[in-house]
């Protein structure tokens, strides 16, 4: 009975120790999965900007403004700020009829960690193009 009773004072400090050891490791872990789930939210609103972005330059006198209005309603109801956009809508011509549309978002509009993993500076650069309906344009 003596012995099992000193054994048992022995290991008195070992869960606080595996507890101490173990609980970083398994924070950093869950923490790297929510940033991870933020991040593929994050590109499929943008991918989802971008291709609502084609599709209003690629109708039929579809101009600058319905895609500037079409990725801010996207992405104003993703919650998003601070992305930016290019897109050749207003350069097409009768031999390239396809317009193209590229949303980008900055790390840090997205990600818990901010700063820690670089800010600003990873985006999210989605691209998408489509073929303008209607006429090729004259002039």
């Amino acid at each position: 009975m003596m012995i099992r009773k000193q054994n048992r004072f022995k290991r008195r400090g070992t869960a606080v120790v595996e507890t101490a050891v173990i609980l970083p490791i398994g924070l950093v872990f869950v923490l790297g999965v929510a940033e991870f789930s933020l991040m593929l939210m994050a590109r499929q609103s943008v991918a989802i900007a971008a291709r609502e972005g084609a599709r209003a330059a690629a109708r039929s006198g579809g101009d600058f403004g319905d895609v500037d209005a079409a990725i801010d309603r996207v992405m104003t109801n993703a919650g998003y700020a601070g992305y930016t956009f290019e897109t050749n809508v207003n350069e097409i011509d009768y031999d390239d009829r396809r317009v193209s549309v590229r949303v980008s978002l900055p790390w840090d509009r997205f990600a818990i960690s901010g700063d820690l993993f670089g800010g600003g500076t990873w985006n999210i650069n989605v691209e998408t193009t489509m073929r303008r309906e209607g006429e090729a344009p004259r002039g």
